[in-house]
């Protein structure tokens, strides 16, 4: 895992695997996937979104297994899952601060990037944007304008529903336990992050579970100073267990 960790940027790839998980790409990963890094061979690899028309709830796709084991597979077919494309993510879920960060990054996101409200925020501002040429778009290619409002209304039933199945999935995949709300504050000139993942806003609720330990971090903005969590903790990177706290803050000046 360390000698892995110098190659891929351990970072990006949490945050790009999760995504394909939450969006339900089942065109992946054996196809569509790119990745990049600079010239230098000492910059590590990054991964990056690419052709998602098979996720968001569109409907090309048949597979409706649990996305974790479908993304895990050892025995999937050469396309969409076969054990090539898989291996990546079966072995680095093998290292125990991988697999935490994994699941703890995945019910924050849930919370805060993944919300219901944001994406149907951003679906309305999309849609928005294209109003005006929607019209001249339908005629030009002869299509029915009910094509579009029923892909419209699987998107938005999916940006409503796909937060509860991700989490059932992944309780069922991981074997977690007991689910705990844990609400993480920041006061001052600072926010949290949950395991490297800074958090957008200074108060936000995130479900969490019991034997799963949560890591913190304490990030001060420009100017600020951090002076300590209300529990009398000084420490900026520390772990709490849900269920045990339900409440945190972290003190900034």
């Amino acid at each position: 895992y360390e000698y892995a960790a110098l190659k891929l940027d351990i970072d990006n790839i949490l945050n790009y695997m999760l995504s394909e998980i939450f969006l339900d790409n089942r065109d992946w990963p054996a196809n569509n996937v790119k990745k990049w890094r600079r010239s230098d061979i000492k910059s590590p690899w990054k991964w990056f979104l690419y052709d998602l028309d098979f996720g968001f709830g569109s409907g090309f796709s048949e597979n409706t297994d649990n996305i974790f084991d479908f993304a895990t597979a050892e025995d999937g077919p050469d396309w969409p899952n076969g054990p090539n494309s898989t291996l990546l993510l079966r072995r680095l879920l093998e290292n125990e601060n991988f697999r935490i960060a994994f699941i703890n990054r995945m019910t924050t996101l849930l919370s805060m990037n993944f919300e219901s409200k944001r994406l149907l925020a951003r679906i309305e501002a999309l849609n928005d944007e294209i109003a005006d040429e929607i019209e001249r778009d339908q005629e030009r290619w002869q299509l029915d304008a009910a094509r579009m409002d029923e892909a419209l209304s699987r998107m938005i039933t999916f940006a409503k529903k796909r937060q509860g199945v991700v989490m059932k999935e992944m309780i069922e995949h991981f074997d977690l336990g007991k689910k705990c709300v844990v609400e993480l504050v920041s006061e001052g000139r600072g926010s949290i992050a949950v395991h490297g993942l800074p958090l957008d806003r200074s108060s936000m609720s995130i479900t969490f579970f019991k034997n799963v330990p949560v890591s913190l971090s304490a990030l001060p903005a420009e100017g600020g100073t951090f002076k300590g969590w209300d529990d009398g903790n000084n420490d900026s990177v520390r772990e709490i267990l849900p269920c045990k706290v339900t409440r945190i803050t972290a003190i900034f000046r």
